[in-house]
């Protein structure tokens, strides 16, 4: 299954795998044909000299490919990565703000809510329509009149 932030298919990663192997056996094979050509010693040593170089070479230049390949999707994946974190940092910031837009219009609204109803927070004493005074409790933020 592939996914659409995927920027390889397995098709690629078989065909280099094809590829090495094909250069393989193409070294291994101009290895052996050399060995038992009617050659001098010397010459066939020199044959092997030159394709064990050519090998190299193509070895060199598909290990340079494959790490540019790497190195050019580490970056796309590292700034992938960069954005991810800043929409997450503005989503976190945009949630914040309306949770404390919430509050605000919920603490206005219970404002207004006991201002309409006539409510007064209450003071370390309370005197009564009797003239009575009465100790507020801090736990119990209505505190009902001793007649009621």
């Amino acid at each position: 299954m592939t996914y659409p932030h995927d920027d390889y298919s397995t098709t690629d990663t078989h065909d280099s795998h094809f590829m090495l192997g094909l250069l393989t056996g193409a070294a291994i094979g101009a290895g052996v044909a050399l060995l038992f050509a009617p050659r001098e010693g010397s010459q066939v040593r020199q044959g092997l000299a030159d394709n064990a170089q050519r090998v190299g070479r193509r070895l060199q230049d598909n290990y340079e490919d494959v790490a540019g390949t790497v190195r050019h999707s580490a970056r796309k994946v590292m700034d992938q990565a960069g954005d991810l974190i800043e929409r997450g940092k503005g989503a976190y910031q945009d949630a914040a703000a309306d949770v404390r837009h919430g509050v605000s219009d919920a603490s206005r609204t219970a404002q207004d809510l006991a201002s309409e109803s006539g409510y007064r927070p209450a003071t370390s004493d309370t005197t009564t329509s009797a003239g009575l005074t009465s100790p507020a409790s801090p736990s119990d933020p209505f505190p009902r009149s001793p007649l009621s």
